[in-house]
């Protein structure tokens, strides 16, 4: 019986482990100045089983990665700042994409990748599916 017991909490404390791992590589922010916007993209991620949280300003985009992390960073590339947040999220390891009218020029300034303006929703969760395979890949 004790034997049982043992394999039951083993189980338990694996699922938890395999919960908090898929927390964090399902968690996103989307940073546009825009708020309507940045909801629509949120809304967009939780519907295909994303936590995702929004930011609208340089400040409460460095509040939120500091206490939160985030596998990905959806950034739109005309938010003021947009430069200095790329650097801030180049020291951790969250994945940047970029969504902008100049693709070469972001790439440059710390951007894994980029979507050209207007993001279709099938893009934007293809590429995210791509960028997260690829970083679980490489981290194995």
């Amino acid at each position: 019986m004790l034997g049982r017991s043992c394999r039951l909490a083993d189980k338990k404390a694996q699922e938890s482990r395999r919960r908090n791992y898929l927390e964090k590589t399902n968690k996103i922010i989307v940073i546009d100045n825009y708020e309507n916007l940045a909801k629509a993209y949120a809304s967009i991620l939780q519907k295909s089983g994303y936590t995702a949280d929004t930011a609208q300003t340089y400040k409460e985009a460095m509040e939120k990665t500091c206490t939160n992390h985030y596998a990905l960073a959806i950034l739109d590339a005309e938010i003021p700042d947009s430069t200095r947040i790329l650097q801030k999220l180049a020291k951790s390891k969250t994945i940047k994409i970029v969504i902008t009218d100049f693709p070469e020029e972001t790439i440059l300034k710390g951007a894994d990748a980029c979507l050209t303006k207007i993001v279709k929703p099938k893009d934007l969760l293809f590429l995210i599916e791509k960028m997260l395979k690829e970083k679980q890949t490489t981290n194995h």
